[in-house]
């Protein structure tokens, strides 16, 4: 980390939109090595944090840094530290197993996930979601390697 401590500091932040203020006079740290859940009610402003936090907008007051880089000074440096996934992976609802059986989907949840575990996650075999595809895909490919 770039001279801080912290992975995570911000001081007086404020952001509006359309003369509506959206974050008023937010500060947080969060230490190295910490982990941090930023919890609200909806429009508390979660998301406009996290968007300046990860570079994506500017702030009208305040600062914020990121592994000891400062998201408006430096965004180039914010996002070679950072990795960001939005709160739902589009492509999970989207990709599923095709031209397996559903007893091979379902010996491979099985498997990795541990037993019943398509019926856990609501999905019907040969209908597994993308995250749970690759993991046992995964698994098995790595089973076949080495066994």
């Amino acid at each position: 980390m770039h001279g801080s401590t912290n992975a995570i500091e911000v001081r007086n932040l404020a952001k509006g939109y359309k003369g509506v203020p959206v974050l008023d006079d937010v500060s947080l740290t969060v230490g190295r090595g910490t982990v941090f859940a930023l919890l609200g009610a909806n429009g508390s402003g979660k998301t406009t944090t996290i968007n300046v936090l990860t570079t994506l907008i500017d702030v009208d007051g305040g600062t914020a840094r990121v592994a000891g880089f400062d998201v408006a000074e430096q965004p180039a440096k914010v996002r070679e530290q950072i990795s960001v996934t939005g709160q739902f992976a589009a492509v999970d609802q989207v990709l599923m197993v095709t031209g397996y059986s559903p007893a091979l989907v379902t010996d491979l949840a099985n498997a990795v996930l541990g037993a019943d575990a398509l019926e856990t996650h609501g999905a019907l075999p040969g209908t597994l979601s993308c995250t749970y595809a690759l993991a046992c895909l995964s698994s098995a490919a790595s089973s076949a390697i080495t066994g």
